[in-house]
Formats: structure tokens, sequence, C-alpha cells
């Protein structure tokens, strides 16, 4: 991350931080003298080694504002006085080393100095600005974590993203999930002390083919020959491979298929514990969950799957452009997330998240830190998201 930037911005913050921002203007600066004196130094501050002192001369506070203020600097048989008008707190300097001195001057409740003073040389050394960024940071809190604004640049991190033009593929490997698939025939309802089969079991059919026949079918009638996943508290659900139409239908109604790809698909490949996989009819199941019916609003989190990687989409000319490219560093597995959306792309299905700014079980909702675009698949085919049935 490029640090200067990232001061600037409290989209790149986890929390309010003094922000640095450049050499002091005329206008602070104008405000600070430094003069030689003669006055003997009351209850000084020697340095480490114990070659110079300091006192303050604080302003009286029981006073209506601003106030001056200075520091006196003894070197020897030279003394300096470094005053100051118009603060608003009280002076804290204190040694760095044996001959720098440090000074935060408060020209207000949101401008502020740091100064260094060296007392070998008897001058300033070092003079910045730099202003408390509270106030801005809460205003970013507030306005960026609408989910409607979290794509727009000022609710971004400039220092995090990095321009990319091309946007990765989010496929899934031909083992892998796509959604659930209620089998009411062999489970049993949720939230019954545990997964449990359904009373009676009704056999299931399991297809070759996305085609209705009696070649090669195979009837189960064990719930656990599935390999399956809970979409609630404690109700299984058999995962699903791959969509499709019946066999044949398919090649019939092509060109219909491409005008009408609202149509609902007749068949479903669902994954078996032996490392099988079967079709199943629609007319054999019960509701088909997709991600976008799984993951939004649900506890969720990024699985070992996901590289790091955080994309922004931009509106630009009322056109959706995916612009920019950000690496987390060591991403960690299970990070807590929000999934606000699945949107199909042109690569695929892709999930706009906020991640979390720590631990969600751990106590009160901590806020989101980032919001951004991952790909719903890895570049190997594998889910990069998913989230716990039954909470925390």
């Amino acid at each position: 991350m490029d640090s200067a930037v990232a001061q600037l911005s409290p989209a790149c913050w986890s929390a309010p931080r003094m922000v640095h921002s450049g050499p002091a203007s005329a206008e602070f600066a104008n405000r600070i003298r430094l003069l030689t004196t003669a006055s003997p130094l009351p209850d000084a501050v020697a340095s480490p080694r114990n070659s110079y002192r300091f006192a303050s001369r604080q302003p009286d506070t029981t006073r209506p504002g601003p106030w001056h203020g200075a520091v006196q600097i003894s070197g020897g048989d030279i003394h300096w006085l470094l005053a100051f008008e118009g603060i608003a707190q009280p002076l804290e300097p204190r040694w760095l080393t044996d001959n720098l001195l440090f000074l935060r001057v408060a020209w207000g409740r949101i401008q502020f100095s740091d100064l260094v003073f060296d007392a070998a040389r008897g001058e300033l050394v070092f003079h910045q600005q730099l202003r408390d960024g509270t106030i801005e940071f809460e205003q970013y809190r507030q306005s960026c974590t609408d989910p409607q604004l979290a794509d727009s640049p000022q609710c971004q991190c400039p220092a995090d993203w990095a321009e990319d033009s091309s946007l990765p593929p989010s496929q899934p490997a031909l083992d892998e999930l796509i959604g659930l698939l209620e089998m009411p025939g062999l489970f049993g309802p949720g939230e019954s002390g545990g997964p449990q089969a359904a009373r009676p079991i009704v056999p299931l059919l399991l297809y070759p083919s996305p085609a209705i026949g009696t070649e090669g079918v195979i009837s189960i009638d064990d719930p656990w020959a599935l390999q399956t996943r809970e979409y609630g508290y404690e109700a299984p659900a058999a995962i699903v491979l791959e969509e499709g139409l019946e066999e044949g239908l398919e090649k019939v109604l092509g060109k219909e298929l491409k005008k009408e790809p609202q149509r609902e698909p007749e068949f479903y490949r669902i994954a078996l514990k032996n490392g099988a996989s079967g079709w199943v009819s629609s007319q054999d199941a019960g509701r088909f969950m997709g991600l976008a019916d799984l993951l939004p609003g649900r506890l969720a989190y990024l699985t070992p799957a996901w590289d790091g990687r955080l994309w922004t989409l931009q509106q630009l000319a009322g056109e959706g452009r995916w612009q920019r490219l950000r690496i987390v560093d060591d991403p960690v597995a299970e990070t807590a997330i929000v999934v606000d959306e699945v949107r199909i792309t042109a690569t695929g299905p892709w999930l706009k998240i906020g991640i979390y700014d720590g631990e969600v079980c751990a106590g009160p909702e901590p806020p989101i830190r980032w919001r951004g675009w991952v790909p719903a698949y890895s570049a190997a085919g594998r889910l990069t998201a998913w989230f716990h049935s039954r909470g925390c």
C-alpha cells in the first residue's frame, strides 16, 4: 500500500487517526516565534544525557481562548524561547533524544502542528501540519456503510487498488457445488435434534443422464448416500453439481431456449458420497436453492479458496465497468463477511460482499471494513464463500 495516499483517505483507516498533510501553511508558521532570552528556567526537564533542559509556560486556560504559550530551552549559556500565538490546548513537549525536543501544538479541534526543535543547533528542524481525522472517519462510516454507495470512489481506499482490465473467470469445477436441492422424500425437517431421515422414506431415482428412462437407473433409499450440506438449522439438502434440460429436448428447442433463458431446469446432477454422481428429475425433488438463495443475508464467510483479491465495480457513463483490483495480504480462512448480492457476469457468478473488521460472533457486530466483489469460484473452480447454517 502507498502509505502517503492511505494517510489521506478515511476509507483506508480502521479507526480515527491523526493525519499528516505536509509542510505547515503560512497561517500557522507565522504564529510561531523563536527568540533568545536571559530568563532562568523554572522546574526544568532535563534531556536524557542532561545536556539540555526545557520548561513550559502554559496558557491560563481559565480565561477564554485562543491562548498564548511558550517553551523555553536551555543549552548552556544560550536560552531559546519558542512562543506560540492562538493555541487551543496546553503544551506538552517531550525529549526524543538528548538534543531533539518534540512538541505537538493544537491550533483548534482539528488542526495541529508537529514540531521538532534541535537544541544543539538552536533551530526548528521539522514542522508538519496534521489534522484530527475523527470527524471525517465518522462521516465516512456513516455514508459508506450503505451498500448502494460502497462502490463509489469516495468509499474506496485509493492506495489499495491497481488498474486491471481483465475480469477473471468464475466457473465451478465439475465436482463443485452450484446449489442445494431439497429432498423431502429422503430427509426430514430441520431443527429435529439433528439431521433426520424422512418418515417414511421415498426412494429416489437417479439417472445416468438428464433423461427419464429405465437403463442404468439407480434407486436410492439411504439419505446418507448423498453428499449434503445444510441450508438451515439441521436441515440437509443434496449438493447439486449441474443443472440441465432433458436430453433431446434441448437440441429440439435450441433456438427457443436462446429466446427463453428463464426456462426452468428439468434435471439436477447431484453428488454421492462414493464420488459418483447422477441426475435427478425436478419432479422427484423439492426446491432448488442457488447461490443467490443461499448466501445473501446469512452468516457468511470466505473459504480458503479465496485468493485475497477484491474487485470494485464502478458505474461510469451508465455502464458497469470492473476497474480495479486489490491484493489482501495473507487472507484468513473463514473471514466473516456479509453477501449483499449475487450477480451473473460474462465470466460467471460474482458476489458483492462486505468484509467485517473483526469477529461477528465475539460480541457486538463489528463494522464493515471493506466492500467489493469476489468471484464465486476460484481459478481452480472452488467456492470462495459459504455460510454457517446453524449461526454462531
